[in-house]
């Protein structure tokens, strides 16, 4: 359990990794690895609001978050299903994911 915390809490790892050993200690230990879990995935949706990352990434990691139902998940893929400068493929799989969770959006995204 230690290691996981140490893994959940060190900044440098990838993100994914610090979100999925804060997972796997919060299904151990709820007392120690929810904190951690929540600021991990806290971390994710400002890595999917970054105009800076791939947008296919940034895409990947809001559809991750709204599987996990993240509370911000939702507005953060309407957000992406706006933006233009994303590509239409990546606009559409936040839709889809949208419409998946019975969300309704507006009208579809056209280029």
């Amino acid at each position: 359990m230690d290691l996981l915390e140490l893994l959940a809490r060190d900044i440098p790892l990838h993100i994914l990794n610090r979100v999925e050993a804060a997972a796997v200690l919060n299904s151990y230990d709820g007392e120690r690895g929810r904190d951690l879990y929540d600021a991990a995935t806290r971390d994710l949706g400002l890595f999917a609001r970054d105009i800076r990352a791939d947008s296919r990434l940034r895409v990947a990691w809001a559809v991750w978050l709204a599987n996990v139902r993240y509370s911000g998940a939702v507005n953060l893929l309407a957000s992406l299903v706006r933006d233009r400068a994303l590509r239409r493929t990546h606009r559409r799989r936040a839709e889809r994911k949208l419409a998946e969770l019975g969300v309704h959006h507006g009208p579809p995204s056209h280029e």
